[in-house]
């Protein structure tokens, strides 16, 4: 279950993620990062402060195959002069969750989850062209 808590003043944002699992009454983090950005009250001309950003997303999958959730986790980070000109990169992780846990995925199981959506895609793409090919044929 995903849980966001964040505060915002003067121009900034700060905040955390977690996506944790109930055990009993208790709620237990599994994993958790930190968001934020300053890019209501930055630029070194107005305040003398560089801009930053940072921003998670989290998309659910299968990795393993296994019928059960998994996290690939994408972070967005910016910096710079100014609110106009900041240089951005995404940075991906991936975790699977197991035994009530939250473990890095392996770069084997993350190619081999590539390629199987890869296929699938492809699958796909061939069915649609079968039926196209079948309505121009009526």
């Amino acid at each position: 279950m995903p849980l966001t808590g964040s505060f915002m003043a003067q121009g900034q944002l700060s905040g955390d993620k977690s996506f944790l699992y109930f055990d009993g009454w208790k709620a237990v983090i599994l994993h958790s990062c930190e968001f934020g950005n300053n890019l209501g009250s930055c630029g070194r001309k107005e305040t003398g402060r560089p801009c930053y950003s940072t921003d998670v997303t989290w998309t659910f999958t299968d990795l393993a195959g296994d019928m059960s959730d998994d996290v690939v986790e994408s972070t967005n980070q910016g910096v710079g002069e100014d609110g106009d000109c900041v240089t951005w990169k995404t940075v991906v992780n991936t975790y699977m969750l197991k035994d009530k846990q939250s473990v890095p995925a392996s770069p084997e199981l993350v190619q081999s989850h590539r390629a199987r959506l890869q296929r699938h895609a492809e699958s796909d793409q061939s069915s649609s062209n079968a039926m196209e090919g079948n309505r121009g044929s009526e």
